[in-house]
């Protein structure tokens, strides 16, 4: 009997199976889901309207309210954007380096 125990496979928050992802675990200190979106690096800023070429790339699954999880995120990422699906508030974060080639290994969501 072992007593490992087994891991969730991180949310994909990617674009592309190509490049070898970052896992990045965030932490939910809110009660309510959080929606983790990406902007890729080729845009200054990007806009959660679908019909434009610099619209975020959200990840396959939300982030529950008072939990925590990893999340796979592509190499071509400049900045993400926590999304407070409750309120409609959000705040950038940025890599820890510029351009989206490291980025922190925990990122807490702070509650509202």
């Amino acid at each position: 009997m072992s007593n490992q125990v087994a891991l969730a496979a991180p949310v994909k928050c990617y674009w592309s199976d190509g490049s070898a992802p970052f896992y990045v675990t965030f932490v939910n200190q809110d009660s309510s889901d959080v929606k983790i979106r990406l902007c890729p690096k080729k845009y200054d800023k990007c806009t959660g309207d679908t019909t434009q070429p610099n619209s975020y790339v959200d990840c396959d699954a939300d982030l529950g309210g008072l939990s925590t999880s990893a999340f796979a995120i592509n190499t071509g990422v400049g900045y993400l954007v926590v999304y407070y699906k409750s309120t409609g508030k959000f705040y950038e974060v940025a890599p820890t380096v510029k351009g989206g080639l490291a980025w922190a290994g925990t990122v807490t969501v702070p509650a509202q």
